[in-house]
C-alpha cells in the first residue's frame, strides 16, 4: 500500500529550516561537482532556502578549495570564494586545456591569485597541452608563495610538445611537504623539508633512476616515496643506474597502477633506506606487500 504524500501548503515550514546547521551541511557531500571536486557546487546550497545560505555564506572553510580553468565563471567563482573564506588558507586547482601559443590566460590567473598568494597552502595544476605547460610555468615564476605546503602538478598531454619537460618550483620548493609530479621534473630544487613523494608517469615520459636520484638524494625529510604507472606503464629509460637511492628517512615505498617489473627490480635494489617499515609492490601482473620483518612473503 502507497502512503500518499502529504501536502504542503504555502505558509507550512520548510523542514530543512529544523534541522541543526552541523547536519545541514552534510548536504555538500551529496552535491553532484561534474567539473571536478575543487570546481565546487557548493553556490547551489545557498539557493535552497535562506536560513542555509545564511549558513554556507558564514562558513568559511567552505569556500577554502576552489577551482579556475579559462572560463570566466570561473574567475567569478573564485573571486566569491576568495571573499567568502575570510583569511584562512586555501586550496587552488588550475586546470587549463587551452592550446592557444599567445594566451593571456597565466595574466589572469595572477591577477586572481597575486593578492591572496601568502593563503595559498596548496596548488594543483592539470594540463593537457604545451601552451598550458607554459602558462602554468609563467604562474609559478610570477608568484613567490612562501606558504605553499602541497603541490600536485599533471602533465597529462597525450602528445607532449616540446623537447622540455622541466618546470621550476615556487622558492625552490624549500616549503613544499607534499609534492606529487606526472610527466614532469623539476629544476632548481631545494626539497630539503619534503615528506611525501609521488611521482607518475605522462603518456610520453619515463623516470630514469638518475633523475630520481637527484631529487630523494636532497630530501632529507622524506619519509613517503610512491611511483605511480596511470596512463602508462611506469618503466625506466636505459641509463646508467645511480649505485643507491639514498633515502635515510623513508618509512614507506610504494607502486602501483602500471609499474613495470623491470622497474619496481631496479628500484628495490638501488635503494638504500635502513628505516624504511613498510613496502607495497603491484606490477602488471603481481602484487607484493611487506612491512618491518621484510617481506611477507604475501602475493596475489
Amino acid at each position: 500500500m502507497i502512503t500518499p504524500v502529504p501536502k504542503v501548503g504555502p505558509n507550512a515550514i520548510n523542514p530543512l529550516s529544523k534541522l541543526p546547521a552541523e547536519l545541514l551541511l552534510i548536504i555538500r557531500f551529496y552535491l553532484p561537482s561534474p567539473e571536478g571536486r575543487y570546481f565546487s557546487a557548493i553556490s547551489c546550497l545557498t539557493r535552497i532556502n535562506t536560513r542555509l545560505r545564511q549558513i554556507v555564506i558564514g562558513t568559511a572553510d567552505l569556500w577554502t578549495p576552489f577551482g579556475i580553468s579559462g572560463a570566466e565563471h570561473f574567475f567569478n567563482h573564485a573571486r566569491l570564494c576568495i571573499q567568502r573564506s575570510g583569511t584562512l588558507p586555501l586550496t587552488i586547482q588550475l586546470d587549463i586545456h587551452t592550446s592557444r601559443q599567445n594566451s593571456d590566460l597565466g595574466d589572469r590567473f595572477c591577477d586572481v591569485l597575486h593578492p591572496i598568494v601568502s593563503r595559498i597552502r596548496v596548488l594543483n595544476a592539470y594540463i593537457t597541452t604545451y601552451a598550458g605547460l607554459n602558462i602554468v610555468r609563467s604562474v609559478l615564476g610570477s608568484l613567490e608563495m612562501s606558504t605553499l605546503e602541497e603541490m600536485d602538478l599533471d602533465y597529462d598531454g597525450v602528445f607532449h610538445g616540446g623537447p622540455n619537460w622541466a618546470i621550476t618550483t615556487p622558492g625552490g620548493g624549500t616549503t613544499l611537504k607534499t609534492f606529487t609530479l606526472t610527466g614532469l621534473y623539476p629544476i632548481d630544487s631545494n626539497l630539503s623539508n619534503l615528506r611525501s613523494l609521488t611521482l607518475g608517469s605522462g603518456a610520453s615520459w619515463e623516470w630514469s633512476i638518475a633523475l630520481i636520484h637527484t631529487l630523494v638524494v636532497g630530501s632529507h625529510s622524506l619519509e613517503t616515496l610512491v611511483f605511480i604507472g596511470g596512463g602508462s606503464t611506469f618503466d625506466v629509460e636505459d641509463d646508467v643506474m645511480e649505485s643507491s637511492l639514498p633515502c635515510p628517512p623513508l618509512l614507506s615505498l610504494g607502486m602501483e597502477d602500471g609499474i613495470s617489473a623491470r622497474f619496481a627490480t631496479m628500484v628495490l635494489l638501488a635503494l638504500d633506506a635502513p628505516n624504511l617499515e613498510s613496502v607495497q609492490v603491484t606490477t602488471p601482473t603481481d602484487t607484493y606487500e611487506t612491512s618491518l620483518g621484510g617481506f611477507t612473503g604475501n602475493k596475489s
